[in-house]
Formats: structure tokens, C-alpha cells, sequence
């Protein structure tokens, strides 16, 4: 009889925070074994001992160099490290709405609504929300998103074209994920008392609704021709649909 070999066939493993998974180990040699010890997971991790399975989900991200080793009636195998990789999700469980730019045309289109089509408004609001949008750029059509690095972004709208702008957030955000997960969250209050004259002027007493033109800007640094470079880029305008709001804070 002989000590246990373990398979490395897998040996990276990468998951996203907050995801269900399991993973099974192996070993390549008889006599099975009769227990296997982990140590070094990521938080929220938990392994079966007499199986070798571990199974999220990670609470936490990062890259977490664990050791597994595995034991027969022979003695405990050497150990083998599996780096285990923790992608920090891309948006949280808070309300916030995920949308995307195709940096290539400047198109912004609702992430993973599937009955949206072109033409349609792309957010839905009140007038005193505060919306929460969480950007990705993307020019893939949304299979993976790409890290800019921007200083600032700002969202505003307005009712016409040669109006002023009724709401616009202060252009600041908080990165979301990391990677070809990341996403730029903005925060824009769309304060009821800017609104209520736009609103004034389709008032309906089943309910009093317009189409508000919206850009997303931004700015970023870019090296070119030597130097760093600060530029600025604009979305397409699109469309968000405001309501006036029924229940008044």
C-alpha cells in the first residue's frame, strides 16, 4: 500500500464572492483516502473531512494559497497548495441597477434584461429617488467589462435638449468588483422639487410620467504621445422614464 497521491489536474480554482460552488478533490492512487485536511481557505468556506469537498460560498475576496493533504492507512500524502481566487462581485444586493457602455459607440442598454430592446427607456425612476446605477464599460456586447480607471463620472438629465440639466450626480463613485468584473457606482437624487415643473407639464390623473434625456460623462487619464493625458467622454443620449411620486417622504 502507498500514501495518498493527490490529483492536480485542478489546481487554480476561481469564484466569485457570494457564489454557490463545491469543489471535489482527488486522489490517483489505491488505497483511497480515508480523510483529507484543508487549511488557508477563504472566509465562509467550509470542508467535509472524510470526503476532501469544499464548498463556498466565499464571503470574502482575494487569493488564498490553501494547503490540502490526504490520509489512508498508509500515512498522509505531501501536501499540495490550490490557489483559490475570490472575484469581489460586481454589484451588491442593495438596489442598485447595473447598466453598460459600449465604449466603442457610446450605447447605454440595461444589463441582463432580455425583453429590453433599443428604443426603450433604459432606467426607471420617481421624482425623490435616489438612483443608484452601477456603470460598466464594455466592448464585448457585456461578456466582460473593462477596468478605465476614470476620475470622475457624472450622470445628468434634463426634459429638452436646450433646457438645463434637472438632476446630475456629483461625480464621485465607488468601484464595484474587479477586473473584467468592474463596475463604477453612481449616486444622482432626483430631488422632487427640480422636477415638478417638467413634470407639470404632463400631468395625468392616472399618472403624471415623462421621458427625461440622460448622458453619462466621464473622464480619464490616457497616455499619448508621451504624456499622460486627461480626456473626457460622453455616452449616447438615452432615455429615463420619471414618475411623479405617489408616496411623498
Amino acid at each position: 500500500m502507498a500514501i495518498p497521491i493527490i490529483d492536480t489536474t485542478t489546481s487554480i480554482l476561481g469564484y466569485r464572492q457570494g457564489e454557490a460552488w463545491y469543489y471535489q478533490p482527488a486522489s490517483t492512487n489505491a488505497p483511497a483516502p480515508t480523510s483529507w485536511a484543508w487549511s488557508g481557505l477563504p472566509p465562509g468556506v467550509v470542508a467535509d473531512s472524510a470526503t476532501g469537498q469544499i464548498r463556498g460560498p466565499a464571503t470574502a475576496p482575494g487569493v488564498f494559497l490553501s494547503r490540502l493533504t490526504a490520509t489512508n492507512a498508509s500515512g498522509t500524502s505531501d501536501p499540495v497548495i490550490i490557489p483559490i481566487g475570490i472575484f469581489e462581485r460586481s454589484w451588491m444586493d442593495d438596489g442598485a441597477v447595473p447598466i453598460n457602455i459600449d465604449v466603442r459607440t457610446g450605447r447605454v442598454y440595461p444589463e441582463g434584461l432580455s425583453s429590453w430592446q433599443a428604443g426603450d427607456p433604459v432606467l426607471y425612476c420617481k421624482s425623490g429617488d435616489h438612483l443608484i446605477a452601477d456603470i460598466g464599460f464594455t466592448a464585448d456586447g457585456g461578456k466582460s467589462l473593462i477596468p478605465i480607471g476614470p476620475l470622475v463620472i457624472t450622470l445628468g438629465l434634463k426634459e429638452f435638449d436646450p433646457d438645463g440639466i434637472l438632476a446630475i450626480s456629483d461625480g464621485g463613485y465607488e468601484t464595484i468588483g474587479e477586473w473584467d468584473f468592474t463596475r463604477y457606482r453612481v449616486l444622482c437624487h432626483l430631488e422632487a422639487s427640480k422636477l415638478e415643473e417638467a413634470l407639470s407639464n404632463y400631468e395625468d390623473d392616472t399618472g403624471t410620467v415623462f421621458s427625461a434625456l440622460c448622458e453619462i460623462q466621464w473622464q480619464q487619464p490616457l497616455s499619448y504621445g508621451g504624456s499622460v493625458r486627461l480626456i473626457t467622454r460622453s455616452s449616447q443620449t438615452f432615455s429615463m422614464r420619471i414618475a411623479r411620486e405617489i408616496i411623498v417622504p
